[in-house]
This record gives structure tokens, sequence and C-alpha cells, in this order.
């Protein structure tokens, strides 16, 4: 994942009080994105 997607997935996390990204996380939030 590239730094501007991981920021994006940290602030959609944190919107729904999830802690932020985590490694094994990216790829989902990637094929959402």
């Amino acid at each position: 994942a590239n730094g501007e997607a991981n920021v994006d997935c940290d602030a959609a996390r944190a919107a729904f009080g999830l802690p932020a990204l985590q490694p094994e996380f990216e790829t989902p939030f990637e094929q959402i994105a």
C-alpha cells in the first residue's frame, strides 16, 4: 500500500473507532477504495 492510501485507511478506521491500520488489513481497504 502506498502512504496516501494508508493515511486514508487510518482516517476511515478512526471514524469507526478502530485502531490505526495494520498491515494485514491493507488489502481489504485498498479493494474498497
